[in-house]
Order: C-alpha cells, then sequence, then structure tokens
C-alpha cells in the first residue's frame, strides 16, 4: 500500500511540475577554497564584498553586462562577506598565489584563471569594470 501512494503522489508531482518555467542562472557563486578546482581551463572569478551594498549593486551590473555578451569564459563570483571566505581578506592582495590556502584578496578582485593558475589578477572595481565591459 505506501509503494501505490508513493507512485500516486510522485505521478501528481510530475504532472504540476511540467507548468514550471525553465529558469536560467546567469552566474556562479563558488567558495573561495575552489577558487583553482572549477571543471573548465579557462574561467574568471569575481571576489566581492556583499556587506558593500554599493559595490555589491555595482558588481550585480557588471555581471549582468558580461552575462548578456554571452561570453565562452565562464564567470564564478566568490562573496567575501561570507564566514568560509572572510579569512583571505586582506589589505594586500597575492597575485602569486599558487592554491587557496595561499590567497589573500583585496575586495573587489577579479582573477582570470588558466589551466586552474592565476593568469591575469586585477583589482579595483573600475579596472575589473573595464575587463568586463
Amino acid at each position: 500500500m505506501f509503494y501505490g501512494l508513493t507512485l500516486l503522489i510522485l505521478k501528481d508531482d510530475t504532472k504540476s511540475n511540467n507548468d514550471k518555467t525553465k529558469t536560467e542562472i546567469q552566474f556562479s557563486e563558488i567558495l573561495l577554497g575552489s577558487s583553482f578546482d572549477q571543471e573548465e581551463d579557462k574561467y574568471l572569478v569575481l571576489y566581492y564584498d556583499s556587506s558593500d551594498k554599493e559595490i555589491a549593486s555595482s558588481i550585480s551590473s557588471l555581471i549582468s553586462t558580461y552575462d548578456s555578451k554571452n561570453s565562452q569564459t565562464p564567470l564564478y563570483t566568490v562573496d567575501m562577506a561570507d564566514g568560509l571566505n572572510s579569512r583571505f581578506v586582506s589589505e594586500n592582495g597575492n597575485s602569486s598565489a599558487t592554491k587557496a590556502s595561499e590567497m589573500a584578496i583585496k575586495t573587489p578582485t577579479l582573477i582570470l584563471f588558466n589551466n586552474h593558475a592565476i593568469g591575469e589578477y586585477i583589482e579595483g572595481y573600475e579596472n575589473i569594470s573595464s575587463r568586463l565591459s
């Protein structure tokens, strides 16, 4: 009887799922610790502090602009206000880190990873804006 009820519930749930519209994720948020570990050979990671509302709003606009260009290079974001990322915030960034534990981020920062290594390191909103626009 339990099996029959389960099938009946799942069948009804399947019908209701058909009415849902497909959503598209504009970008992916990751933790800093996985910065060097993404699947692609070439990707961007944008590090910013979401608690700074002005910068967060500007960063959101940059991401939308970048996404609308349908760039071939994936863009990931790291929220440095997240407790798991906040220990990497620094007054001086480390552009020569070879693994996540060596990273030091002065927000906002954009890093282009090539073959899971830092290829390009850009600090400051204006510089990031120029690179993503």
